[in-house]
């Protein structure tokens, strides 16, 4: 599923909609994409890897850590003249793994690393994460990236 930043990071319907999709759900990746990709230029979107729980909706607590990829630091300007390409994905392909449903063996790059590992309870703590270079949550001084 694509959506925007406002999706995750918004304290109204996207707490909300973030709440369901963490409990009846098992959301084990999100693709952070380059900015303008799919909406207007500006507007930053994710590509959202989930599975349904194992029981019946709803259950409580089926997510309990999200992978994130960040394809945003330090990505190019893309556009008419610098369209994004599958090559651009490699990346993020090895480091998902061949498993569709995000069940493969992977490894967490540290906070220098485009993909990490945040469990729910590092998420509830600080609900704005930033993976950019660098940082690891925040809690402390909340800034959307």
């Amino acid at each position: 599923m694509v959506v925007p930043d406002n999706v995750l990071f918004d304290d109204g319907r996207g707490k909300l909609l973030r709440q369901r999709l963490m409990s009846w759900c098992e959301l084990h990746t999100i693709l952070r994409l380059p900015t303008g990709i799919f909406y207007a230029q500006g507007v930053k979107t994710n590509v959202l890897f989930f599975t349904r729980a194992e029981g019946e909706a709803p259950a409580k607590d089926a997510t309990k850590a999200v992978w994130i990829y960040d394809m945003r630091s330090g990505a190019p300007a893309y556009g008419k003249t610098n369209p994004l390409k599958h090559a651009d994905f490699d990346g993020f392909n090895r480091a998902f793994g061949d498993d569709p449903f995000g069940r493969a063996n992977r490894k967490d790059q540290g906070e220098t690393g485009r993909f990490r590992r945040f469990t729910r309870e590092e998420i509830a703590r600080a609900p704005i994460i930033s993976i950019s270079p660098g940082s690891r949550t925040q809690a402390a001084t909340p800034r959307r990236t």
